[in-house]
């Protein structure tokens, strides 16, 4: 058996030379204590009813060195809880975040900017490693979001590192995923798979939401069902975006969206188109209607299939009952660009002006990401619209060819009247003149 009585791991560190980076938490790593069954025969070395103490934390489970020599390693071992932020960076100031933050830019900016340095992988190392073993966590707090019950299976042997088995519950929802690196030629070789169920994409989608739309950010709040199946392969940033290939579906139901009326939008683009026409139906299309603050969809729902640099997608949806959305187009990921041509459609009209929304208007989104425009197809717009306004005007030209009629028919009353009254009066004079 072997103890090692608690102890404060970076005091020990110091004494022997080396100065442990600070963490968010001051007492991290103040009690380290470690307890386990130590067995050696020959090539093999196990460590059995093993218990390390980290802090308020315990590890608990078994490590095997099957050969020593060899290096293979088998284990099994469990955390019953873990917050990972204890052991982080402490918290930066306003003045230290903001030279993170552009820091951070600038290192954004390079890495748009380049993609094609090489990614160095210890590839000697992992075509190596013999490692196979199970590791879980209880309950584990990573940034702002806590998880539940995570389990990962490693196995890397032969120079393929496969992470199986991945799964948490997090976000009131599951998460399952895989990871595999191959590295056994010369090119490595990466697959990545995910399914999600019923995770609230809030937290994840809001913060990239944040200034789609321009000056109102969006957000939204809905659980999602995901599933995606990638692989690529190469030794750069662009290499992987260039060859990844696979599928993303998604799929959301009642969700809200905050900040975002798309009837709003379509309402006013063709009013204005409208009214820019020389028709003054603004105010009919318009009407008083206000933008909504929230617009729930009863579905949003999205097949995103990867090849050559791009991300597609063909049936793109969000719909409610007042309003759908529907998309075609990419995403660039070679050059964070997006062409995405949507179209909105409205309820069937009521009135007349309402006519207009009996077909979709289309708006084209595309540019950078940071950068987003939004156009009205014109042209589509032109095509839509004509009928209603020849029939507007006709309706109005009806309308006065009425007016006049009516005015001409009452002139020709008021005529026979006076010529009726005056061919009475002569009479009337005739008359008398015979008595």
């Amino acid at each position: 058996a072997m103890e090692v009585r608690s102890f404060n791991a970076r005091d020990v560190a110091k004494r022997a030379g080396v100065e442990l980076p600070l963490m968010a938490n001051a007492d991290a790593l103040s009690k380290v204590a470690i307890k386990t069954k130590l067995e050696l025969q020959g090539q093999q070395l196990q460590a059995d009813d093993f218990v390390l103490q980290l802090d308020s934390s315990t590890l608990t489970g078994w490590l095997h060195v099957v050969d020593i020599n060899k290096q293979q390693l088998r284990y099994d071992l469990a955390f019953d809880h873990l917050n990972i932020n204890d052991y982080l960076p402490p918290v930066e100031q306003d003045g230290d975040a903001e030279q993170a933050a552009a820091a951070s830019v600038g290192d954004t900016a390079a890495n748009k900017a380049g993609g094609d340095e090489k990614i160095e992988l210890p590839v000697k190392m992992l075509r190596q490693l013999d490692i196979q073993g199970d590791f879980r966590i209880a309950s584990l707090v990573a940034k702002d979001f806590d998880i539940k019950q995570f389990s990962m299976a490693l196995k890397a042997q032969n120079g393929v590192i496969a992470v199986k088995h991945v799964t948490l519950d997090m976000m009131e929802g599951r998460l399952e995923s895989a990871l595999d690196i191959n590295v056994q030629k010369k090119l490595p070789a990466y697959a990545i798979s995910l399914d999600a169920d019923q995770i609230q994409a809030g937290p994840v989608a809001n913060p990239y939401l944040a200034s789609a739309m321009g000056e109102k950010p969006l957000k939204m709040n809905g659980a999602i069902d995901l599933k995606m199946g990638i692989k690529t392969s190469g030794e750069t940033v662009n290499q992987l975006k260039k060859a990844s290939k696979g599928q993303i579906v998604l799929e959301m139901k009642q969700t809200e969206v905050d900040g975002f009326d798309p009837e709003y939008y379509m309402r006013k683009s063709v009013a204005d188109y409208v009214q820019a026409k020389g028709f003054s139906l603004s105010d009919s299309i318009s009407g008083s209607y206000k933008p909504r603050e929230v617009t729930v969809f009863d579905r949003i729902y999205s097949t995103v299939k990867l090849a050559d640099g791009k991300a597609s997608t063909d049936d793109f949806l969000m719909d409610s009952k007042r309003v759908q959305v529907r998309a075609d187009g990419y995403a660039d990921i070679m050059h964070d660009r997006l062409d995405v041509m949507s179209s909105v459609r409205l309820p069937r009209g009521k009135t007349a002006a309402e006519k207009i929304f009996d077909e979709p208007v289309y708006v084209r989104v595309h540019g950078p990401y940071t950068a987003l425009e939004y156009d009205i197809d014109e042209d589509r717009l032109k095509k839509s619209t004509t009928d209603v306004l020849k029939n507007q005007a006709k309706a109005k030209l009806d309308e006065e060819k009425q007016r006049l009629k009516e005015k001409a028919d009452e002139e020709v009353k008021r005529a026979e009247e006076k010529a009726k009254e005056k061919l009475e009066d002569t009479l009337k004079d005739k008359l008398k003149g015979l008595f």
